[in-house]
Order: structure tokens, then C-alpha cells, then sequence
């Protein structure tokens, strides 16, 4: 049948009973002409008896460029406000998530060409409308790939940065435009801070009594769960005591 399978392919029906067939479009190429006949044929049947037949029919395009992006669910479950007056079903989502502000994270993925011709691309930062007078975090996006060429067949590694300045979860505006065809694709990029799961053992030290003189010592372990090191420092003025009794 080409385009179209059937399940199950054979099998037996009993009396007074009735059987469930699942049929599948899987289009390899578009083709102009996808109307097939789907003919049930069973032994033994009175000649009178009406052809048991379905016809199928289906059609099939080839995109004009196919993104190479995981799904995501964030509009439908989060919702987002700067996008309020576009049809959110033809906005595609790009999330990131950062540990911590001031950290470059890197999001790449593929734009795949499957016509038979080459074409230009750009990408553009859009202004969002500000709504309740919210902060513009559009600054903390970037592109490094905002023009080039995609030949016929080939596919493009698209480069987005994500570096937030503030804690909490940003968003900007991007479209994706093929000038010779006037194609476009609206994109919501979306960058969420995480806090470091970073943390000390225990939250408190007790050296019990100590005579004068005297030297005791305690050791705290400070964890990291995260995938990535981190470097720290103690701050020498946190851990003055009071003036009467000098420096700790």
C-alpha cells in the first residue's frame, strides 16, 4: 500500500462479533496523488455480497525548515504574558536553566533544510511590549549565529547565550526568518535561575565548655550536589566578634 499500513494485517473474526483495524499514513516523499483503496478480503462469501472496501486518502508537505528542539510544555504550564497577542500553538519554546546569575549557559540545537534549494536565514530580537511595568530581561539573550546559509539538504547549528544578571525567570522574543521566502518562526526563549545546591553539613557549631588557653576544633563538611565546581571564600568580616573582645 506504500503510504498506508494496516493492523492486524489477517486474522479470523468470530460470530457476532466485530474486530478494531488501525491504519497508518507514513508518507517517505509528497506526492500529488495519495488516495488509495483498502480492500478486506474473506473467503467464502456469498458472491451478492457488497465488496468490503475503505478508501483512504491523505496529503503530505515538506517544511520548509524543520527545527531539531526537545518539547516543551512551558506555555501550556507556566503561560507567559509577552506573548499574550500571538497564537501560542505556532510559538516554538526554547528553555534554559543557569545556576546562579553571571554565568554564561549555552543552548545549541540544529536547523535542518529539506528543499531542494539553499537559503538565507536571520534571526532577530524582538521588543516585547512591557506589560505591568515589567523589567525588559531581553539583554540577558543572545544569539552568535544570527545570519547565515543553509544549503539544500543540510542542516545549521544555531548558538543561543543565556547570562542573567538577576535571580528569577526571564524571558525575550526571537523570530526566525528566511528572507527569499518570506517564511518565519515566532520564538519565546526562556531562562530560569537556579539556586546552587550548595550547602553546609550542619547550620551550627557547639564547642562546649573550654578552659582558658584551651584549643578545641570542629570540622564542617560544605557540600556540592551540582554538577559543576564552584569556587568559594570566607568573609574575613562575618567572623569578627565584639569589639570588647577583639578579633575571632
Amino acid at each position: 500500500m506504500g503510504f498506508y499500513s494496516i493492523t492486524p494485517k489477517m486474522g479470523a473474526i468470530r460470530p457476532e462479533t466485530e474486530e478494531t483495524f488501525e491504519v497508518k499514513f507514513l508518507p517517505t516523499e509528497v506526492d500529488e496523488r495519495m488516495d488509495r483503496i483498502l480492500e478486506c478480503v474473506i473467503q467464502n462469501l456469498d458472491e451478492n455480497c457488497e465488496k468490503l472496501v475503505i478508501d483512504v486518502d491523505a496529503q503530505s508537505e515538506r517544511p520548509f525548515c524543520h527545527f531539531e528542539l526537545p518539547f516543551s510544555d512551558y506555555l501550556q504550564t507556566k503561560g507567559s504574558e509577552i506573548v499574550a497577542s500571538f497564537n501560542t500553538s505556532d510559538i516554538k519554546v526554547i528553555e534554559f536553566e543557569s545556576l546562579g546569575v553571571k554565568v554564561k549557559n549555552t543552548k545549541r540545537f540544529y536547523v535542518v533544510n529539506p528543499t531542494a534549494t539553499g537559503y538565507d536565514f536571520e534571526w532577530k530580537k524582538l521588543e516585547a511590549e512591557k506589560v505591568n511595568n515589567s523589567t525588559d530581561f531581553s539583554g540577558f539573550f543572545k544569539c552568535t549565529s544570527n545570519k547565515g546559509v543553509i544549503l539544500s539538504g543540510k542542516k545549521f547549528e544555531m548558538v543561543f547565550e543565556y547570562t542573567p544578571e538577576l535571580t528569577g525567570t526571564h524571558e525575550s522574543l526571537w523570530m526566525f526568518e528566511i528572507p527569499a521566502s518570506r517564511e518565519r518562526q515566532l520564538f519565546l526563549i526562556v531562562g530560569k535561575v537556579l539556586e546552587p545546591k550548595v550547602f553546609f553539613e550542619v547550620g551550627r557549631i557547639s564547642y562546649g565548655p573550654l578552659l582558658i588557653g584551651g584549643k578545641n576544633k570542629e570540622v564542617v563538611k560544605l557540600k556540592n550536589l551540582d554538577h559543576l565546581p564552584y569556587h568559594y571564600s570566607f568573609n574575613k568580616q562575618s567572623i569578627k566578634g565584639d569589639n570588647e573582645y577583639g578579633d575571632s
